[in-house]
């Protein structure tokens, strides 16, 4: 992962023209100050806009809109997972470079630093070109929503948007459009087939999982019982969980103890084990490890100076 002089020359890198982001007006002033660095264009027709950007901590949107969002991660501190929540559908982003996610507007938590490339697609204008290539009503991108994914040729043409926008002709631009959005029709069929194939893990299948474990994170949590909650046999559940997720079910499930742990540690005088076994550790030892692993340092430290 980079180390913090890292950052700061990719921050130097980036225009500090933050007036151009679409959605800045509506940001508060706490918003406003989490953007260290970006870089915005977007052409005539504004039915994209394209940003590359570091922010040292995540900023959700939740303004109504038909605008899709094709974020990807460039870089990040090591434990910097990202927490979104948008149009019903929970998940966590790992600290991965590579990531995609594809949403609507949402709320987002985590710590960055992030360094990323985020795509504004208009909802109707992605609609209308699908269809206009396809000849036809081109499908829903619905199987994309509710988890992230990796795609080494979205990760390419993004990169590629990314770098030419300026300097290129419109022609060239749209015609890498025209690509991102047919990648992102390929990807969500593919993705729609392998679920419905393999004992139907669906998008709302994993979103039930999701929800059963932010309910019932505090208690012990079998493969068994999630793979019923799926509607799926145990055998396939973890890989596919981990397919659409990004994550293990127990990482997943980790991840989201080590969260409500940090909120209790802020928040509460309960000592480390009240808080341990409240957020479903069996132990204090337990406990330690885990959040020293995801956090980078100790829950005593956390509670005192994080």
């Amino acid at each position: 992962m980079p180390r913090l002089d890292q950052f700061l020359t990719i921050r130097n890198q980036l225009q500090q023209d933050y007036t151009r982001m679409p959605q800045y007006r509506r940001f508060t002033a706490r918003e406003r100050d989490k953007v260290l660095g970006v870089k915005v264009f977007a052409p005539q027709q504004n039915h994209w806009t394209i940003m590359e950007y570091l922010i040292n901590e995540s900023i959700g949107d939740s303004s109504p809109g038909d605008d899709w969002h094709l974020t990807l991660l460039l870089n990040c501190a090591e434990h910097a997972y990202t927490y979104l929540e948008y149009d019903g559908y929970k998940t966590v982003r790992p600290p991965e470079p590579g990531r995609l996610i594809f949403f609507q507007q949402g709320h987002t938590e985590g710590r960055g630093p992030f360094h990323s490339i985020s795509l504004r697609l208009d909802g109707a204008f992605i609609r209308h070109r699908l269809s206009e290539i396809l000849g036809y009503d081109a499908p829903a991108l619905s199987a994309l929503i509710g988890g992230t994914f990796l795609d080494d040729g979205l990760l390419t043409l993004l990169q590629r948007l990314n770098q030419q926008c300026v300097t290129v002709s419109s022609i060239a631009n749209e015609d890498l459009i025209d690509m991102i959005c047919m990648r992102l029709l390929k990807i969500s069929q593919l993705k729609f087939t392998e679920l419905g194939k393999r004992d139907g893990l669906t998008p709302a299948a994993v979103q039930r999982v999701i929800e059963y474990l932010h309910a019932h994170h505090h208690r012990e949590i079998t493969r068994d019982e999630m793979a019923q909650i799926a509607g799926v046999t145990p055998h396939y559940f973890s890989r596919m969980f981990r397919k659409a997720v990004g994550q293990t079910p127990t990482q997943f499930l980790t991840v989201l103890r080590v969260e409500r742990a940090k909120a209790l540690l802020k928040t509460s005088n309960d000592n480390l084990y009240t808080i341990a076994k409240a957020c479903g550790f069996y132990d204090g030892a337990h406990f330690s490890v885990a959040f020293r692993k995801l956090v980078g340092t100790t829950p005593q430290s956390f509670r005192h100076f994080g």
